[in-house]
């Protein structure tokens, strides 16, 4: 009789314990969105930062003939140039940043999709009304998500190709 009150009371805990564990999931998708968006701002606070400073030096250096005109259009050309191209590698890298967490969180409700299919299929093999049509709508729910799975997958490694073919360029 204790035995089954502790049981019991086990029960009653894992419900709680997954809406905790669903809730802080989410919390820290947030918070990782959040930082997304620091970073994002740090490094485009940095960015011009350093582009001010470059373009100060060779006006002070053009200012007292160390480089010439042409030379200090060129340099700042050059440098806008890689900073643009950088700016463009960031952005595909968050792109795939962001699929992989999209990806992630598709990946973590799978294991629920399952067990449903599992104990449908379980409780209407118990009661010899097993059929395709009874357990479609689970199975089909399962291959949306692993099919969106494998597109995001896809658009992951098609940004990584255009990564490296700028990176090449």
């Amino acid at each position: 009789m204790a035995g089954e009150m502790k049981k019991g009371k086990q029960e009653n805990k894992k419900p709680a314990a997954k809406k905790a564990a669903k809730k802080i999931s989410k919390t820290q998708t947030k918070k990782e969105q959040g930082k997304g968006e620091q970073r994002r701002k740090k490094i485009k606070d940095m960015t011009k930062e350093i582009v001010a400073l470059i373009t100060d030096e060779i006006k002070e250096r053009a200012n007292r003939n160390i480089i010439s005109q042409e030379e200090e259009n060129k340099f700042i050309n050059s440098i806008t140039k890689k900073f643009k191209k950088a700016k463009e590698e960031a952005q595909i890298l968050l792109q795939i940043a962001k699929l992989t967490i999209e990806i992630a969180a598709i990946k973590k409700d799978l294991p629920a999709k399952y067990k449903k299919l599992g104990e449908t299929a379980f409780q209407l093999a118990s009661e010899q009304k097993l059929s395709l049509q009874e357990i479609k709508t689970d199975f089909d729910s399962i291959k949306e998500l692993r099919d969106k799975v494998a597109d995001l997958e896809k658009k992951i490694q098609d940004l990584k190709k255009a990564a490296r073919s700028m990176i090449e360029s």
